[in-house]
């Protein structure tokens, strides 16, 4: 438990998952963790929570937009983590894309799990302050890899 407590200090984690109705966005809040793990909403810039790790799992392959996609990255790469993990959902074809999956209100599971798809190579270009510690690739659904990226802050 001590080096749980150690790996999360400071630790912001980011639970920016897209929320598709009023109601849901009425009904979410910022939370603390009884301990020193804090979660927030979408919105924040992350460095003034000064992480020591971020953490985003699931949640990239919903955002909406490319533009979206890099304004997050550009956040992460200000944040002055010491480490970064991001989850995303692998591109097949070497290209990140956005479907307009929430162009239509109605959107179907699949097409929001889809929102998104990038790669390193893309995370990489943005992520200025970062530099590539490692990747996990796994089969996810739909068809696609997610991939788990492990990022260093440069010295």
């Amino acid at each position: 438990m001590a080096l749980a407590a150690v790996f999360l200090a400071k630790c912001f984690w980011s639970n920016l998952a897209l929320l598709r109705t009023r109601a849901s966005i009425s009904r979410r809040r910022p939370w603390t963790w009884p301990g020193p793990l804090c979660a927030l909403l979408a919105g924040p810039q992350f460095h003034e929570s000064t992480p020591d790790l971020f953490v985003c799992q699931q949640v990239i392959q919903h955002f909406p937009s490319i533009a979206y996609f890099e304004t997050f990255l550009a956040n992460v790469d200000a944040s002055g983590a010491q480490d970064v993990m991001l989850h995303f959902r692998q591109s097949k074809d070497g290209k990140t894309a956005a479907g307009g999956a929430y162009a239509n209100s109605a959107g179907a599971v699949r097409d929001v799990s889809l929102a998104l798809l990038t790669t390193v190579a893309f995370i990489s270009e943005r992520l200025l302050h970062y530099e590539l510690s490692w990747t996990v690739s796994k089969y996810m659904s739909l068809g696609y890899n997610g991939t788990f990226s492990g990022w260093r802050r440069k010295v």
